[in-house]
């Protein structure tokens, strides 16, 4: 869900690697803290499912861990008790190595490439629904006003945002 998170909504995962579940709202939007100021963070179709299904694999973790105690977090890490950790970007580019070493033998993968994979797949996107500023803003660059109460969109600028959002997964 990390990994899903990252290149799904372009955060930066040195900053938002988990959502509390109380800055989620309805599993459709979200907001986190991005270089020290809050922003909000659209959540696409695919991730709001995929964390739908944590869910109801939370609901069953009682059954393998009768003393687990529920995170505040939307998603973690398990250890051999039970207990959630939240998740690091220590961990993350752990995993990451570990397990796509085989894929990329010689380059050494973090889960910032995912950022950036989010960057490229927005300005490349072949139907060009998106404008520089539309990435920059999506990005949480700061310049942009995307801070928190001051990404106000128009209807049709929203629809055009969330259209791209859930095309990133089928890509």
């Amino acid at each position: 869900l990390a990994l899903l998170f990252i290149v799904l909504t372009g955060v930066r995962p040195t900053h938002a690697i988990t959502l509390k579940q109380t800055y989620c709202f309805n599993f459709k939007h979200a907001i986190v803290s991005d270089k020290g100021r809050w922003r909000s963070v659209r959540l696409p179709d695919y991730l709001q499912q995929a964390i739908q299904r944590f869910e109801q694999l939370k609901l069953q973790l009682n059954q393998f861990f009768p003393k687990h105690a529920p995170s505040t977090l939307l998603w973690y890490q398990i250890n051999e008790v039970g207990e959630p950790l939240p998740l690091t970007a220590k961990t993350l580019r752990y995993f990451m190595t570990h397990h796509w070493s085989e894929c990329f033998p010689n380059d050494q993968v973090v889960p910032y490439q995912l950022r950036h994979f989010f960057a490229q797949h927005a300005r490349a996107a072949l139907d060009q629904v998106l404008s520089t500023q539309d990435v920059d803003q999506l990005m949480g660059h700061s310049s942009f006003g995307e801070h928190l109460g001051s990404d106000m969109h128009f209807p049709a600028s929203q629809k055009k945002l969330n259209k791209h959002l859930n095309s990133i997964s089928d890509f």
